[in-house]
């Protein structure tokens, strides 16, 4: 009982989250809370540091270096400089809860989809709420003003099938060329952008999904393609991080960073060229991971 009352507290809060928010029907937690099992998983396995005793850690921490820096500027200086670690902090933790608000309105909308879904299921026009997913706005709009399309079970049909070809696709770094090719196998060193400073060595682990959040083991070096507020629990069990995809300002990044965690992004190709059970070391001062 007292983890049904805590995971429902959880779900009202954060429920809106999901692994790739920016997809609007992504699954969010709150519809399907079993996403979270590997994550909890792994956080019990990990035997982490609370976020709570981290956070406060963490600002004893800034007490220190702001005590450093009084101690080696002074006059309008040290003014500038406290008023641009002020400003720096005050926007990172913006930019972080934009997303956070932004992500509630994206599922605000799916609700509202899904509602209709089982609007039209009930009408005789879907054969499941989920299949709101597959109509295309026009149809959509035309459907509540009264159109019924004979073959648009055959369109969603159609679709799914696209849908699912597509997603055994591992997609391009970009939409138009710039095909990594083959990764080279004799390769020793990596170069990307260092997005959280520090050195790490540590096995690989190469996690395609969330689902398979649970695999990875404390110490291991979390390498997967980019990462979404979602997969943030796994920052707990990490030792360092390796994204194909990321900037000084993602928000991967953000986060590395509160954690203190190495960083490398950028790597093209990266969840192929390493393998689960290699030994790297992330620098993510450098930019730079060295395969072993």
């Amino acid at each position: 009982e007292p983890f049904r009352t805590a995971l429902a507290g959880f779900l009202d809060r954060f429920g809106h989250r999901s692994e790739a928010s920016w997809e609007l029907m992504s699954p969010r937690w709150r519809r399907s809370p079993d996403r979270l099992v590997p994550l909890l998983r792994g956080q019990r396995q990990a035997d982490a540091e609370r976020p709570d005793d981290r956070a406060e850690r963490l600002e004893a921490r800034h007490q220190r270096a702001l005590g450093e820096l009084r101690s080696l500027l002074t006059g309008p200086r040290l003014t500038l400089a406290e008023l641009c670690v002020h400003y720096t902090r005050r926007y990172l933790q913006l930019r972080e809860n934009q997303r956070f608000w932004f992500d509630r309105l994206l599922t605000s909308l799916q609700e509202a989809l899904l509602w209709l879904g089982r609007w039209a299921t009930d009408q005789g026009i879907l054969g499941d709420p989920e299949d709101v997913a597959l109509v295309t706005w026009p149809e959509l709009q035309g459907l509540v003003a009264g159109e019924r399309p004979a073959d648009l079970r055959l369109r969603i049909e159609r679709r799914r099938a696209e849908r699912a070809a597509d997603a055994a696709i591992d997609p391009p770094t970009f939409l138009l060329g710039d095909d990594p090719g083959p990764p080279d196998p004799g390769a020793s060193r990596l170069h990307g952008l260092g997005i959280s400073p520090g050195r790490v060595r540590g096995r690989v682990r190469v996690v395609k999904s969330l689902a398979e959040g649970q695999t990875l083991e404390p110490g291991e070096v979390l390498v997967t393609r980019a990462v979404d507020p979602g997969w943030t629990p796994l920052f707990l069990t990490a030792s360092a991080v390796v994204l194909e995809m990321g900037s000084l300002l993602s928000h991967g990044a953000v986060v590395a960073r509160e954690y203190g965690l190495p960083a490398v992004v950028n790597i093209d190709g990266a969840t192929h060229k390493l393998r689960t059970g290699q030994e790297i070391t992330v620098d993510g001062t450098r930019g730079v991971v060295w395969v072993h």
